[in-house]
């Protein structure tokens, strides 16, 4: 059976999890789970929808790019817990534009240099998949990212270097609206976010150059964010899981850190 290869032990214990309230309610789909519980093997006789088939392309799509354990054991339990619970309820589907500032910041993993932040930008589209109070919201944008790092060991008139590089980010947020009323909302998000490098560059490198940038890297996000009619205010920390650059000959490891301001508008 498919999901037999392709869902690791984590991840068959999150649908045994998810899948008894969602056969309570929905007789579309039915998922026999093994008799016994420590049974590794999941015997389905499904009738999927094609939203539910959306449902398990987003779960396993993100799953797979995750390579961080924490990461992976956080977004299992944020998708076990809204599944449990949400998915009887009929969705609720949003798209929209959003646009906004980053402070960007970059560390290097040695103490021969000392982080700025710089103000950069960015914008694109999102998705939401809402029941209730519980959604998913997947996004794609460009992001300009960057920062600057300072040399102490040599003169202050020539030892800035300055980080300037773009992203697409892709990132699957779970949120939940803490407070529901009506026309405005108060909410609540994290997830993971895959980056894509499109352009890199370093000015003033001091020794760094921009041939150790890598390909792409992954972070998580959290923030909370404010619904208003058919705006939205969101405020997020982005940190990187892994390394943006890496300079072997100088055993220096440089991580990106940007806290996220956006305003958006739902088209639909």
């Amino acid at each position: 059976m498919l999901l037999n290869l392709l869902a690791p032990d984590a991840v068959l214990q999150a649908i045994k999890i998810a899948v008894p309230a969602y056969r309570k309610k929905k007789d579309v789909i039915g998922i026999k789970i093994g008799q016994r519980l420590n049974d590794k093997s999941l015997n389905t006789q499904t009738i999927l929808t094609i939203e539910d088939k959306l449902y398990v392309f987003i779960f396993f799509y993100v799953f797979n790019i995750l390579n961080h354990t924490a990461m992976k054991k956080t977004f299992i339990l944020l998708l076990a817990i809204l599944f449990s619970g949400a998915l009887a309820a009929q969705p609720i589907f949003n798209l929209g534009l959003k646009a906004g500032l980053n402070n960007s910041k970059v560390s290097l993993s040695t103490d021969d240099y000392s982080s700025e932040s710089i103000l950069k930008t960015h914008i694109g589209a999102f998705g939401r998949i809402g029941w209730s109070r519980m959604y998913l919201q997947p996004e794609v944008y460009y992001s300009a990212k960057g920062g600057r790092v300072l040399d102490r060991g040599v003169n202050p008139v020539a030892r800035t270097a300055q980080f300037d590089f773009s992203t697409v980010d892709i990132p699957l947020l779970v949120g939940v609206k803490v407070l529901k009323g009506g026309p405005a909302n108060l909410r609540v998000m994290g997830g993971p976010v895959f980056c894509l490098m499109t352009s890199k560059g370093i000015d003033g490198g001091n020794g760094l150059e921009k041939q150790y940038y890598k390909d792409h890297y992954l972070g998580y996000q959290y923030g909370i964010g404010v619904d208003f009619l058919s705006f939205f205010l969101d405020a997020r920390m982005e940190h990187a899981a892994n390394r943006f650059y890496y300079q072997a000959p100088l055993g220096i490891d440089g991580k990106n850190r940007t806290f996220m301001l956006s305003v958006g508008f739902k088209i639909l």
